[in-house]
């Protein structure tokens, strides 16, 4: 994420976006990009808990994805287009089918979109808290295990399950109260995180009930209705906010997330950041040599492998000026000019040839330096969110 960041600073601080851009140093800059996947509770909890507002204070740039029909809202909260997310529902069943690994093989599937970012939130509505029996308590344990084999082979990004909301006593009984409730211990028991360091469960149903399992009083709507009062969102919210941050923060010095992964080439391999869907994930741009002088031989290729979509590839170089040229047509990249994908529809385990060509005289001496990003195919480069990879090589030409 550091080097995502750093290459942020070029592309879009160059070109005067720095809004983009979160406000924390670079070098604390971990799992900025926060998403929270949720239906109308989740959508009152930021609306009255100022959700948003408060990560924005920190640092940290929040997207969330409501009903399909509403889609994604970005980090300024304006509404960003549809994951579409499988049958419309946050159900424990529906996440179960939700995070299989398989569906990272689908390029158009809501989980690659999901997987852009770095820390994944995701609750079910109240509805889900009507377990009527102990065999559907036995069953929502399988999906959540199912889910943790997920979010295990996945230790570049951090994980936050909710617990299911408690719902109104008019509108339960005892026995699915108790088994909402032991749904919710079990979840945020040792028995379903020890080992698994990137799974930080949330609470909410704790902070929600009462001693009888249902929805606080204090907590009610003035009629019948399951979906906790603006006083819960107020009160509540920035409870959430801190943990996501405290989980975050945790996660980061412990060491967890992603590694870096150095360039294979035979001359100067880049600096790359591993940001993509799975395990054994690598991008770097290479170099033949450290250094160019008039008359050598200038060669640069890409190495990506374990991505399990297709990509488009973006390169700039940032002149010993500071100007920026588009690898793809040698043109000054600018506000009114924007990069364009120097290869398109690239492929997953490719070794690409981006340049070459005999130093010609005349190039400016200096310190050059390479940027490459790669993002899902036909995805808005200038979101930092919908970026998969990104990496850097410099060299001097004398």
């Amino acid at each position: 994420m550091r080097y995502f960041l750093k290459i942020a600073l070029v592309f879009l601080c160059v070109l005067g976006m720095g809004a983009f851009l979160p406000s924390t140093p670079l070098e604390a800059a971990n799992f900025q990009e926060v998403f929270f996947l949720h239906h109308s509770v989740g959508e009152d909890l930021i609306e009255n808990g100022n959700v948003r507002g408060l990560f924005t204070a920190a640092g940290y740039r929040f997207w969330d994805h409501g009903y399909n029909e509403d889609g994604l809202r970005d980090p300024a909260g304006n509404y960003a287009g549809t994951y579409n997310i499988p049958n419309d529902s946050t159900d424990p069943e529906d996440y179960y089918y939700l995070f299989q690994e398989g569906n990272l093989s689908s390029p158009d599937h809501a989980l690659v979109r999901i997987m852009t970012h770095d820390v994944i939130i995701f609750k079910s509505c109240f509805p889900s808290s009507a377990i009527y029996d102990a065999a559907m308590l036995e069953e929502y344990k399988t999906y959540y295990r199912s889910i943790r084999d997920f979010m295990d082979l996945h230790p570049e990004k951090l994980f936050i399950p909710f617990t299911t909301p408690p719902l109104h006593p008019e509108e339960t009984d005892s026995t699915e109260a108790a088994n909402a409730r032991a749904f919710a211990n079990w979840l945020t028991s040792s028995e379903y995180t020890s080992g698994h360091p990137n799974v930080f469960p949330f609470n909410f149903f704790d902070l929600l009930a009462d001693s009888n399992n249902v929805l606080r009083s204090e907590y009610r709507q003035t009629y019948v209705d399951s979906h906790p009062n603006e006083r819960a969102g107020r009160e509540i919210g920035p409870v959430f906010v801190n943990f996501v941050i405290n989980a975050i923060e945790s996660y980061r010095s412990s060491g967890g997330g992603t590694g870096a992964t150095g360039g294979t080439g035979g001359g100067t391999g880049g600096t790359g950041a591993t940001g993509g869907t799975g395990t054994g994930v690598s991008f770097s741009i290479n170099l033949n040599e450290s250094d160019y002088s008039a008359g050598d031989y200038f060669y640069m290729n890409t190495t990506c492998s374990g991505y399990p979509t297709e990509m488009d590839l973006y390169i700039v170089v940032v002149l010993p000026d500071e100007s920026i040229l588009n690898a793809a047509d040698g043109a000054v990249v600018a506000p009114g000019n924007p990069i364009q994908p120097v290869w398109p529809w690239l492929y997953s385990s490719e070794n690409l040839e981006v340049l070459s060509f005999v130093v010609p005289e005349g190039v400016p001496p200096g310190h050059y330096v390479f940027y490459g990003i790669i993002v899902p195919q036909g995805a808005d480069v200038y979101q930092i969110g919908n970026w998969l990879s990104a990496s850097q090589v410099d060299v001097d030409f004398y």
